[in-house]
């Protein structure tokens, strides 16, 4: 796919909302790779607050190029507070989700669908999804409504329009990606959200296996032709009698080798009973492909789990017992954030790994 940027952006909360609308829709005339300069042609005095909610918002977009005609300005790092710490925390967040973003293009590659998508894509039926400009899908999971207008008191705020499962009458939820307590029911209703300086409203879909990286390595990591040994899963509830697949793509980052079926493709399988909930991970080709982590190892995050505790957890027949502390084949309770950590060994890729967590 060809990549394209608009060019120069003059500074004001209106091209922001008009480069959400138009990054989305790009996706449907095959312009998957559509960014933005990332600011700005200046026509008043230098807005610290546009200029971060532009970066925030580029930062789940397709292509992050930052610059513009005041070097000074533009360079993050020279930035004071909180302007510096809202940027670097929007930018972490899109490297942690690098294996994400970048099975996203191999799906574009696929598919011809884009990256980011705009509503009616999933939900065409639904009215209210022509009327989403300013907010859209970032792959099949995640729903990205940034903030596009300025802050009062401290805040800004701004609707959003949470839809339903699709194709079905069932509500769907939709997890904060930050803190997944904090969750909101999707029945095809607006909410409005408040929206701090620090933030950029990110959603996921309830069901959905979001593959991470850990903060730590996503700061150092920045490319995806190096190899993901280290990687983390995170889990948004299920609900019972549900089950999805979602998949990890990986190539050598580098070549179009892919072209020629150098590449590996990681299938995530997860099924949730009444009282467990079941994991497969499965990886086909990828042995011996430069880029491409030879001997992983997983982390398995089940978020929100509102304090309900597993009685047993089996890793390829092996029972891991519980640690006080953050351990390699062991599972472990974060009960600052109601998390539940699998922490698996490391393991060839070749090897497929099934996971089960009883609950009582």
């Amino acid at each position: 796919y060809q990549r394209r940027v608009r060019g120069d952006v003059i500074q004001s909360w209106e091209s922001l909302e008009f480069m959400i609308y138009f990054t989305q829709t790009a996706s449907n005339v095959l312009f998957c790779y559509w960014g933005q300069e990332m600011m700005q042609i200046q026509n008043g005095p230098y807005n610290f607050e546009l200029f971060t909610r532009v970066l925030q918002w580029g930062a789940m977009s397709p292509v992050y190029t930052n610059y513009g005609n005041n070097w000074d300005d533009d360079n993050i790092w020279q930035l004071s507070e909180p302007w510096r710490s809202s940027i670097q925390k929007a930018l972490s967040l899109r490297n942690q989700m690098i294996i994400y973003r970048y099975t996203l293009s191999w799906i574009a590659w696929q598919t011809g669908v884009g990256i980011l998508r705009p509503m009616y894509y999933d939900w065409p039926w639904e009215v209210d999804s022509y009327n989403t400009s300013e907010q859209y899908m970032m792959g099949p999971s995640v729903l990205v409504a940034p903030a596009y207008t300025p802050m009062s008191n401290n805040i800004s705020t701004r609707a959003v329009w949470f839809p339903s499962q699709v194709a079905k009458e069932q509500s769907e939820q939709w997890y904060n990606i930050r803190d997944a307590r904090e969750k909101y029911i999707g029945s095809n209703t607006w909410q409005n959200i408040q929206i701090p300086i620090d933030q950029i409203p990110v959603f996921v879909k309830s069901g959905t296996i979001l593959p991470m990286l850990s903060y730590d390595l996503a700061i150092k990591h920045g490319s995806a032709s190096k190899p993901f040994e280290e990687v983390e899963l995170w889990v948004f509830p299920y609900a019972e009698g549900t089950s999805n697949t979602h998949y990890i793509y990986e190539d050598d980052g580098l070549s179009n080798g892919y072209w020629y079926g150098k590449y590996s493709l990681t299938t995530l399988n997860c099924s949730r009973g009444i009282k467990d909930i079941n994991f497969d991970i499965k990886t086909e080709g990828g042995e011996n492909i430069s880029g491409i982590a030879q001997t992983r190892t997983y982390t398995l995050k089940l978020l929100a789990t509102n304090g309900q505790l597993p009685i047993t957890v089996v890793v390829n027949g092996v029972n891991f017992q519980r640690s006080e502390t953050p351990q390699r084949g062991s599972w472990y309770y974060d009960k600052n954030t109601d998390q539940v950590w699998v922490l698996l060994l490391g393991q060839p890729i070749t090897r497929t790994i099934s996971i089960s967590v009883t609950f009582s």
